[in-house]
This record gives structure tokens, C-alpha cells and sequence, in this order.
């Protein structure tokens, strides 16, 4: 048997919009990402990681024009882009206090950023040495920590139990 469907416009009184479309893609992330296969999470990260990355370079080149030094430079814009990249992570992709409790929780992410940083200091100053422009140092320097900053905070900060394999929904 067939069946046909014609929407209501808006004129006839449809009352959900595009905003409605961001709202639910958000929740479908919020309340599912933290279960999604490691690959499906790292997707969702690297939007995460983009924004993290795009505030870093840019505090990056700020402190650079007002004639900081490259040791407190590098670590500092670091060390602030991992603020808003926590507050996106239990935003969108990993649940909060999942094993540990509030501060455990930061103690371990600190010590992620710490380990992170290290590198990304080395990285960034070595292609500085190297006539590098700032720009092209620190974006070279954030993309070669994405992957190492991902599994830091999937397995140790915000570690979930294992739930067997991932399945769609019945209803």
C-alpha cells in the first residue's frame, strides 16, 4: 500500500527550523559520542582538536608579534588552547567524571597537556631554528600531537568501560 506525506509549510504552521537540525545533531553527539568506536570518536575529536589547534596558533602568533620569547610563547598559547579543548571534550565526546572524580579528572588531563607539551615545544622551536615561519612551526607542531592528545584523553582521562560491539538502537 502506498503512502504519501506532504509537510506543513511554514505558513501553515511548521515550527521546526534549522536551528531545531543543529540542536538535535548536537544531542545525537552529546549522548552517543562517548560510546562510538575509537575511529568515530577520533572524527568527532578532530573538530575538537581543529578548534584547540586554531586557538593555539593564534595566541601563538599574538605573543610572538608583542616580542615574547619563543620558551614562554609556545607553552603558554598551549597550555591555554587546552582550556577550551577540555570544555569541548565534555561538551561533546567524552563524559564527564566517567572513571575519576572532578579534580582526578583534571590532575590527569594536566598531566596529558604536560606530556603533549613537551613535544610540541621541541617540535615548534626546532622549526623555528630552521627558518620556519611562525605560522607553519606551531600548526606543524599541533597537527603532530593530535593523535597522541586523542588517545591521552580517550584511554586516561575520560576512560569508559568496555560495552561490548556497538550496535544501532532497536527503537
Amino acid at each position: 500500500m502506498g503512502v504519501s506525506y506532504a509537510g506543513r509549510t511554514y505558513a501553515e504552521g511548521k515550527k521546526i527550523g534549522v536551528r531545531d537540525g543543529f540542536r538535535a545533531l548536537y544531542c545525537i553527539l552529546r549522548y552517543n559520542a562517548y560510546k562510538a568506536p575509537a575511529l568515530l570518536q577520533f572524527l568527532v575529536y578532530l573538530l575538537i582538536g581543529g578548534v584547540s589547534a586554531v586557538a593555539n596558533i593564534c595566541l601563538f602568533l599574538v605573543l610572538q608579534n608583542a616580542d615574547v620569547t619563543d620558551t614562554v610563547s609556545i607553552p603558554t598559547a598551549f597550555f591555554l588552547a587546552a582550556i577550551p579543548n577540555y570544555l569541548l571534550c565534555i561538551a561533546l565526546l567524552f563524559r564527564h567524571k566517567a572513571r575519576w572524580n572532578p579534580l582526578s579528572e583534571v590532575l590527569f588531563y594536566l598531566g596529558i597537556v604536560i606530556l603533549v607539551a613537551i613535544p610540541d615545544f621541541y617540535v615548534t622551536q626546532s622549526l623555528l631554528h630552521l627558518n620556519t615561519t611562525p605560522f607553519w612551526a606551531k600548526s606543524l607542531a599541533c597537527a603532530s600531537g593530535l593523535v597522541f592528545n586523542f588517545l591521552g584523553r580517550r584511554y586516561v582521562v575520560f576512560p569508559e568501560p568496555p560495552s561490548g560491539p556497538w550496535k544501532r538502537s532497536s527503537s
